[in-house]
């Protein structure tokens, strides 16, 4: 795992660097990422879900944060244009897209459908 996560914290800000990025899930069987931007109102709520779901699986997925703003190359690779949006990797690959906000409830039943 190229990432360890504090106890304090259950969610990585990724930097943007896509070797690392592509390391992240490539490296973890299941890897949540938000792609947000800080001007986006929806994307600071939905901050607060995502860190919900991330501490109840925090022993089951990664989930990772990428600023479409300052991360481009990365979400240009994954067709970003419109935040948040989801995506649930499963070895590497990307399993589901979730456009727009959902409950950290609804986000943990959807990653618990890939942690099988």
């Amino acid at each position: 795992m190229l990432f360890k996560r504090g106890k304090k914290e259950p969610v990585i800000d990724m930097p943007c660097d896509k070797r690392a990025f592509k390391k992240i899930i490539e490296e973890n069987k299941v890897v949540v990422v938000d792609f947000w931007a800080r001007w986006c109102f929806p994307c600071i709520i939905y901050s607060r879900y995502f860190k919900k779901a991330a501490s109840r699986l925090a022993d089951k997925a990664l989930f990772v944060k990428v600023n479409v703003g300052e991360c481009y190359s990365i979400a240009k690779k994954y067709n970003i244009f419109g935040v948040p949006t989801t995506i649930i990797f499963v070895n590497g690959e990307p399993v589901r897209r979730i456009m727009g906000l959902m409950s950290g409830e609804t986000l943990v039943n959807i990653v618990k459908m890939y942690l099988k």
